[in-house]
């Protein structure tokens, strides 16, 4: 609507940060076979006008495709973040960290963090089932912050279990000294989510220079990402996931060395200003080639 009323020479180009329509009926949330055949044949004549359609994925970017996209319209714009602002912090910062001072937690804790939006797709009831595997650790803190429409059901599941800790979402100008907090990122993940979306709290984690344990199929982008730098366990398997806790846990050295893995991993494919510039310099061939299309007229992005 919004390309008609700009004009024909307006380029009008889609980026999918998820793809909702297929996360929503493999997840459960919507169901019928009548229903999910009409939302795609929806989503698939909106996808088709657009002139350009990009996601954060190759996966993504080739599932638009089989989705009826045409492979010259499809580009990666993967997304971003600002290595100045996260970074790994030095390890006697780390223990002086003002989160841990707050939260009372001691340097001889180990703080496993899940940060983020809590529903279905996140497939919660691991990371409990982990916590109440592991619930004899008690060098072990569990910190689990966000909202979401699961959040009641995991603080009711890990109710009494005083290394447990329940927060709110943090503030964005605090996010380094959080996520230098953790000694390891948590990100479970439901296998119906499996390549719809990439998480893209992951990238916080990354730079922040500490190593992951994400649930994902082997294969997946998540799951080939996690293997690099952290461990993937397969997703509804919660003693494989509490087994990667342990492992990672127990070895400092092997902590630290996949946190620089990640961290470099970050400044190659993430950092905000080679995103932003290659971003815009897809968008200036984008036009070029309209321009080129419409007898050089003057093209609207």
């Amino acid at each position: 609507m919004l390309k008609q009323m700009c004009g024909a020479e307006t380029l009008a180009w889609l980026h999918i940060q998820d793809f909702e329509i297929d996360a929503a009926f493999e997840l459960g949330l919507l169901k019928g076979k009548v229903l999910r055949t009409t939302a795609e044949r929806l989503e698939r004549w909106l996808l088709g006008s657009f002139e350009r359609v990009s996601s954060i994925s190759e996966t993504m970017r080739k599932r638009a495709i089989c989705k009826g996209v045409k492979p010259d319209r499809t580009e990666l714009v993967t997304n971003w973040i600002d290595l100045n602002e996260i970074k790994p912090l030095p390890e006697n910062e780390r223990q002086n960290n003002p989160y841990r001072n707050r939260l009372g937690i001691t340097s001889d804790k180990l703080i496993l963090l899940y940060s983020g939006s809590i529903n279905k797709k996140q497939g919660m009831e691991i990371l409990a089932d982990a916590i109440i595997a592991l619930r004899e650790r008690e060098e072990l803190v569990w910190i689990i912050a966000g909202e979401g429409p699961g959040k009641a059901e995991i603080v009711e599941a890990t109710k009494g279990l005083p290394q447990v800790r329940h927060l709110g979402l943090q503030p964005s100008e605090c996010m380094n000294d959080w996520l230098n907090m953790a000694d390891v990122h948590l990100l479970p993940q439901r296998a119906g989510a499996t390549d719809l979306v990439l998480p893209s709290k992951v990238i916080g984690m990354l730079a922040s220079g500490r190593p992951l344990v994400a649930t994902s199929p082997a294969g997946s982008e998540l799951g080939k990402l996690a293997e690099l730098v952290g461990r993937r366990t397969d997703p509804e398997d919660a003693i494989k996931f509490a087994e990667a806790v342990i492992d990672l846990t127990g070895n400092k050295e092997e902590r630290m060395r996949l946190g620089r893995r990640g961290r470099q991993y970050a400044e190659e494919h993430y950092d905000m200003d080679k995103v932003l510039t290659n971003l815009e310099l897809k968008c200036e061939l984008a036009v070029r080639l309209k321009r080129g299309a419409t007898g050089g007229r003057h093209i609207a992005l």
